[in-house]
């Protein structure tokens, strides 16, 4: 069942009631757009953010994901992503080289793997967690491993943004 999307009139916050769990509050902005204004924004009545075992919203328009394996989790020089492109090179034998190859594997991946957590990310709206197996390269071929993708979804219609890639050990 879908959360339901409620708007405080008071503090202007988004409040989603899940039959789970009680009210958790996702301030209005966290749902704007890269550069949208300070104006409040429209919501449809009917929008609801993504839920755990359904699929990547808009996945085939995902973007980010070159940029942030070249420049952070594919780069052993970075200071937060170089133990990230250590674990793929030592996991699954993925370097910097082959760029190609895993940006591939998860494009084509998300369309068809379900989402495995969703969590509040404010402001920056929604970030949903799909783990995506990929085969390894070279001698670690015969290697299937999970690589964890988080994605950032702005607001409601949004195209997700890759946040972060690494392999689960």
């Amino acid at each position: 069942m879908r959360p339901e999307i409620l708007v405080d009139p008071t503090t202007q916050l988004l409040l989603l009631a899940s039959p789970v769990s009680s009210h958790r509050t996702i301030p209005r902005r966290a749902y704007r757009s890269w550069h949208a204004s300070d104006r409040p924004i429209s919501m449809s009545p009917d929008a609801s953010p993504p839920v755990v075992g359904e699929l990547l919203p808009r996945a085939a328009n995902a973007f980010g994901l070159r940029y942030k394996l070249e420049t952070y989790s594919l780069d052993v020089k970075h200071k937060d992503g170089g133990p990230k492109a250590r674990g793929f090179e030592q996991i699954l034998g993925i370097t910097i080289d082959a760029i190609d190859y895993l940006e591939a594997q998860i494009l084509a991946r998300v369309l068809d793997t379900p989402i495995s957590e969703v969590r509040d990310n404010a402001p920056w709206g929604i970030k949903c967690v799909v783990e995506i197996p990929v085969r390894g390269r070279g001698e670690k071929s015969g290697r299937l491993v999970d690589v964890i993708t988080s994605w950032e979804i702005r607001h409601t219609g949004a195209a997700p943004r890759l946040v972060t890639a690494y392999p689960t050990s």
